[in-house]
């Protein structure tokens, strides 16, 4: 099975997707409208299983379909990726916490800025379908720091509000 990249240049050789300069200049106000959204949204320590969420995830996680492949669908999602979700629960005021395990040995260059960009878009694009979402908070092990570390970004919930300002831009 071939190995799926974000796009070919140069004779075959591999790198990450460019992104255009809007959604560069949106990973920075990104990052300020989620330290915003840090101080708006209440986590609750108490959690509980949102299946329908976590099937739709661990569907994504699969990568494309072979079909969603030739047609040029483009992921950092792949059979290597498959099994990664650790859980997806939901807190009373709307939280989601994705928990995920092995991404950054799996896919490292999703750390990088378009990289991140593609990342989050492929993963909010699902997780905000849901109505009853109103933020997402993502950790890596159970650990929010650890994830942020590994994105090089703030340990924050991105808010509904914020995906959709971003979609609004692209």
């Amino acid at each position: 099975r071939r190995q799926r990249q974000m796009c070919i240049r140069d004779r075959n050789r591999y790198c990450p997707q460019r992104m255009p300069f809007a959604t560069t200049r949106y990973t920075l106000a990104h990052m300020q409208l989620q330290q915003a959204d840090s101080q708006a949204v209440a986590l609750s320590a108490e959690g509980r299983p949102f299946p329908d969420l976590q099937v739709a995830l661990e569907q994504i996680l699969r990568g494309p379909s072979e079909d969603e492949g030739a047609r040029g669908t483009e992921s950092w999602f792949s059979s290597r990726t498959a099994n990664t979700l650790r859980s997806a629960t939901i807190a009373p005021d709307g939280t989601v916490v994705i928990d995920v395990t092995n991404w950054p040995q799996l896919i490292p260059n999703a750390a990088t800025s378009a990289g991140s960009a593609l990342l989050f878009s492929e993963l909010n694009r699902v997780i905000f379908r849901f109505p009853n979402v109103n933020a997402v908070l993502y950790q890596l092990d159970g650990s929010c720091e650890a994830f942020a570390a590994w994105q090089e970004a703030i340990c924050a919930p991105v808010t509904r509000s914020t995906w959709e300002t971003f979609k609004a831009s692209q």
